[in-house]
């Protein structure tokens, strides 16, 4: 036999029949044969044959392995098998299910792992693919403690939102029996889920369970007195699979939403106060009352200070009370409408044994003094069915009153006061057989209840840092000096922080334990005080930090999916990230992005590049096609159906240019429209797509009129142009639609309406003046509809010649409801002991913040920086 018919024979042996071996020793082997290919796909990271992948993820997640991606070469696949080659020190995990097509593998250690998938077909041929697995600390447990309080036969705490496995603390070791008596507590889950297996584990007055899955929670604190009388102290817990997100309470005199719904009872006094948009003065303002119940006597409001007023509801229902004014000198009359839902509040009834029971009732707050006062005994009675006798006398009143009461011995009397101050009215009331009973009524002449309120309510730090904040909001309508009294009502686990100064106007307190802390501040006028709470989160200065091995450029964070997609540079890539599981996965394109636009369902995502657009399916991580756009433009947006509308120059009929707007349907390729635009802009223009009511917004970096322009939910075309002759730029193009997508933020702090684009106010004041200045800038900037919370990134821009690069801002600005008022500035965390520093900031769908930081210095063009994505 020849040396070529022995290397034939040797061939189809190996092989193992990949090429059939005929009878004839000269058959030859096929050169087309196909090798077969190795994906794996682990979360949201994938990796092919002969590449690699890194994932991040944390101690104790289960990584999600997939192979279902991998093909077959010239046979069907024959088998996969998944092994772990590389281990930290100690780590004993292993590949569930190792020969599946889909497997899991949950780390037991920290460290570098690396896990191999190797394809075998049934021609024998083979592929291997390569993941890096880098995992870090497991996130930390926050511990929940609730102190427990009696008000009543059946009090409720706030609702409360904790992560699974946070431990909760319920102490009920401050609670006593106002008649000096002994107490028995008694701790109980009333709900939970299902599938709870949560008990709570008591030690004398504490309780401590672990919610163990999503869903609602109710624990109840039944403390029963020596003599038999029982009070409920009810606290609910909503779970979920995240971090714990803060619940902020409020009361009338916070600032409250167009349309809100406050609750008061009879007799209560009702605070509203206006307040105006971004330090413009309400101007030409008037109150009224446009609704009220049938029987109510209420017809005039109170001034109460500067654009304030009050009332006294006199029967329960719905009072709706508007202000209307001016936002600023000049613009139009708007009305702000809040209703007042009166409930007819508590009615104490005293009884013992088979003693009458006496029942005495009159206002308690009277506007002046000189007004008579109706004290009624009409619900006292005798329970054995017999008559009464009343007696009527003052018991406390101030000095210098000479108002008597006119018909004491009467079962409804009336008493004139002559002097501003607190009195106390008693009713005896006896039965044919002596017993008696008493009840006490007190009234306020000229005196309410002072409003206790902080300038925020919800306050987030670092631990070691201090967190800050001012009662100084809080007034006494009778115009006495206040106290304030600050003091620590929750805490987590461990921690031993106090309040340096607890009777200061500005609680200063500085977290030593990550967790949620709840203060108070009782704020007094004399005999009568107020109570306002105020919810601390302290964060870990380490928690939730994501490394990135890449520069980011643009990016857009889509809050239907929970991912930011953001575009590198060297190599061309778009990223899909998910900031929870801290997975990353890099999408190859063609050329580097200038623009990027992700659509609201988060399936598409819109790259242009210099003559170019591309478009890329973010469900399937593939660039679908990559289009040419005609000429130079500015910017882009991408629809939910895969139309792509850009802006800029468009291609004339006359061989020149004109700006305007090109439509293409990105799946085919097919122009569906091009459009010249109404408005004249000078220089470059950005857009946004508001699918709120399916408009596009233009921007001028400039010169110009903003642009406003519909598009047909159903062909995608556009359709109609507005231009509003007022003149709204940007410097640099950028500008962020609000959550609810009524306003327009531009780069230059300035607030604009998106309706009209009347100018509102600017969120940042203004430096120097002049070319050779510095100024503020907005280089990024978040609202959030849940909490209603914005934020942003402040950055100094010398617009000298000689410097015209930002400096990135250690911290964010914070601005708070939909007046959006400026609240205190959170600093951005060290990461390996250097500073970070804000490039972009975003809420994430939990309402979280997502910030994308450098580390290594403040200028975005220097040598030795670091990337990071913190989520907190």
């Amino acid at each position: 036999m020849t040396m070529n018919k022995w290397r034939h024979a040797l061939t189809c042996c190996l092989v193992v029949l990949v090429a059939a071996c005929s009878g004839s020793d000269d058959a030859p082997v096929p050169e087309d044969r196909k090798m077969p290919t190795a994906s794996v796909r682990a979360t949201a990271q994938s990796v092919s044959s002969g590449s690699t992948a890194s994932l991040q993820t944390s101690l104790g997640a289960t990584v999600a392995l997939d192979a279902t991606g991998s093909t077959p070469g010239s046979g069907a696949i024959a088998s996969t098998n998944w092994i772990v080659s590389a281990r930290p020190t100690g780590s004993t995990a292993a590949i569930a299910d190792p020969t599946a097509l889909q497997a899991r593998f949950k780390p037991d250690a920290t460290g570098a792992y690396t896990l191999e998938l190797r394809v075998v077909d049934s021609a024998g041929g083979s592929a291997t693919a390569t993941l890096a697995l880098n995992v870090g600390p497991a996130a930390a447990t926050p511990s929940l403690v609730t102190a427990v309080s009696f008000e009543g036969t059946s009090t409720q705490a706030p609702l409360q939102s904790v992560a699974i496995g946070t431990p909760v603390t319920l102490d009920a070791s401050s609670s006593s029996d106002p008649a000096g008596g002994s107490l028995t507590l008694e701790f109980s889950i009333v709900t939970k889920p299902g599938a709870s297996t949560a008990a709570l584990a008591t030690t004398g007055s504490r309780t401590v369970f672990t919610p163990d899955v999503v869903g609602d929670y109710l624990v109840r604190v039944r403390a029963t007195t020596s003599a038999g009388t029982v009070a409920d102290s009810l606290h609910p817990y909503t779970v979920n699979d995240g971090a714990p997100r803060v619940l902020v309470s409020g009361n009338v005199s916070a600032p409250v939403a167009q349309g809100a719904r406050l609750r008061a009872a009879v007799g209560n006094v009702v605070t509203l106060q206006g307040f105006s948009a971004i330090g413009f003065g309400l101007t030409d303002a008037s109150w009224a009352i446009t609704r009220k119940p049938v029987f109510s006597q209420v017809d005039t409001l109170t001034p109460n200070g500067s654009n304030g007023v009050r009332f006294v509801p006199d029967t329960s229902g719905s009072f709706v009370v508007q202000l209307t004014a001016r936002p600023s000198a000049g613009s139009a009359l708007e009305t702000f409408a809040v209703t007042v839902e009166v409930d007819p509040g508590p009615q104490i009834v005293v009884s013992a044994l088979a003693s009458p029971v006496a029942a005495a009732t009159g206002p308690s707050f009277l506007a002046a003094p000189g007004r008579s006062v109706t004290l009624r005994g009409t619900g006292s009675n005798d329970p054995a069915g017999g008559s009464l006798t009343y007696s009527w006398a003052l018991r406390t009143v101030p000095s210098g009153n000479t108002g008597t009461l006119a018909t004491p011995s009467e079962e409804t009397t009336t008493f004139t006061p002559t002097i501003v101050g607190r009195y106390e009215v008693e009713l005896t009331v006896r039965t044919e057989t002596g017993l008696t009973a008493t009840q006490s009524v007190t009234l306020l002449v000229g005196t309410s209840m002072p409003t206790a309120a902080v300038e925020r309510q919800s306050v987030l730090a670092l631990v070691g840092q201090p967190a800050r904040v001012s009662a100084a909001p809080s007034s006494s309508p009778s115009g006495n000096a206040l106290t304030y009294s600050w003091a620590i009502d929750a805490s987590p686990t461990g921690s031993s922080a106090t309040i340096a100064n607890p009777g200061a106007i500005t609680l200063d307190f500085t977290p030593d334990v990550a967790g949620t802390y709840t203060a108070s501040v009782t704020v007094s006028d004399g005999p009568l005080s107020a109570v306002v709470p105020v919810t601390i989160t302290a964060l870990s200065p380490s928690a939730g930090v994501m490394p990135l091995t890449y520069t980011p450029g643009v990016s857009r964070y889509n809050r239907a999916t929970g991912r930011l997609v953001v575009a590198s540079a060297a190599p061309d890539a778009l990223h899909l990230i998910d900031p929870v599981a801290q997975s990353d996965v890099a999408i190859p394109l063609p050329a580097s992005a200038r623009a990027l636009s992700v659509s609201p369902s988060g399936r598409w995502a819109a790259v242009l590049h210099d003559n170019t657009a591309t478009l890329v399916d973010l469900s399937s991580q593939a660039v679908v096609r990559s289009f040419f756009t005609l000429g130079g433009k500015n910017d882009l947006a991408v629809l939910n159906n895969g139309v792509v509308v850009l802006g800029g120059l468009v291609s004339s009929s006359f061989g020149g240019t004109q700006q305007g707007y090109l439509v293409i349907d990105g799946v085919s390729g097919n122009t569906l429209q091009t459009l010249p635009m109404t408005s004249f802009f000078s220089g470059s223009f950005r857009m946004q797509f508001a699918d709120l009511s399916n408009r596009l917004v233009a921007v001028t970096d400039c010169c110009g009129s903003p642009q406003v322009t519909a598009v047909d939910p159903t062909t995608s075309l556009l359709t109609h142009q507005t231009s509003p002759s007022i003149s709204v730029n940007s410097p640099g193009g950028a500008f962020w639609l609000t959550g609810d997508q009524a306003y327009v933020v531009t780069a230059a702090s300035a607030l604009h309406r998106t309706s009209d684009f009347i100018l509102l106010g600017n969120l940042l004041p203004p430096l120097t003046g002049g070319f050779f200045s510095s100024s503020l800038r907005l280089l990024s900037f978040s609202q959030s509809t849940g909490t209603g919370e914005s934020v942003g990134l402040e950055s100094l821009i010398n617009t000298t010649c000689c410097d015209s690069s930002p400096r990135l801002p250690a911290s964010f600005k914070r601005w708070t409801g939909g007046l959006f008022f400026a609240a205190t500035d959170v600093a951005l965390p060290s990461i390996g002991n250097d500073q970070s520093y804000g490039l972009a900031i975003f809420h994430a769908a939990d309402d979280r913040r997502l910030v994308l930081v450098q580390t290594g210095g403040d200028r975005t063009a220097a040598l030795g920086l670091r990337y990071y994505l913190i989520l907190r």
